[in-house]
């Protein structure tokens, strides 16, 4: 009986691999994206660091609690900000500093197998020279900067589904391709053409 339940979830991944050969979409629910994003990027103490690290005591940013949503048919980003520009004197930090909420807006796309972010604008819920200069430096940053890899992503996702076992079989990615990326009420939709292959 185990048998035959392995060649039948066998049979299942084959034809559900064969189907993949055309063209699928793939909905990543915002919730979803809260998750990697806590998982990939917002991962020392719950922070994302701009600059700086958790023992800087004089000049550091980080953002966390990171909330994703969409608004206009962009990818919004709502966030906490900290952060600190001053020098240590005996002990003391002199400089600027503030900590509030701000949100990002941006349509995602791809290039070169990337995906990255355009239109990028940065709402800060703060008034002062300070926030103001932190919000116009992180849209530029991440206009210019921004690059996630997804074929790596789609690779690591797609090459351990834990629902079969296959000890038998290698999975490999071998063409993988997004051709357009929509912003959903629900989540981000990526239209994909990919091959999954048994080896």
């Amino acid at each position: 009986m185990a048998g035959l339940r392995t060649a039948l979830s066998v049979f299942l991944l084959l034809v559900s691999t064969a189907a993949l050969r055309g063209q699928s979409e793939f909905l990543l629910h915002y919730q979803a994206l809260e998750r990697i994003l806590a998982n990939q990027a917002f991962t020392r103490q719950g922070r994302l660091y701009l600059r700086g690290d958790p023992d800087a005591r004089c000049s550091y940013a980080y953002l966390q609690s990171p909330k994703v949503s969409s608004e206009s048919g962009k990818l919004r980003i709502r966030a906490a900000f900290s952060g600190r520009s001053a020098l240590d004197l005996f002990g003391r930090c002199v400089g600027v500093g503030d900590s509030f909420d701000l949100v990002l807006l941006a349509i995602p796309y791809v290039r070169d197998g990337s995906l990255r972010l355009r239109e990028v604008s940065v709402a800060c819920e703060a008034d002062g020279m300070y926030p103001r200069a932190v919000c116009l430096s992180i849209a530029r940053s991440l206009e210019r900067d921004f690059r996630h890899d997804l074929r790596a992503t789609a690779e690591r996702m797609l090459g351990q589904d834990c629902s079969v076992p296959m000890p038998l079989f290698q999975r490999e990615l071998e063409r993988f391709e997004v051709t357009d990326i929509r912003i959903h009420p629900e989540g981000v939709v990526l239209a994909l053409r990919f091959r999954l292959a048994l080896k």
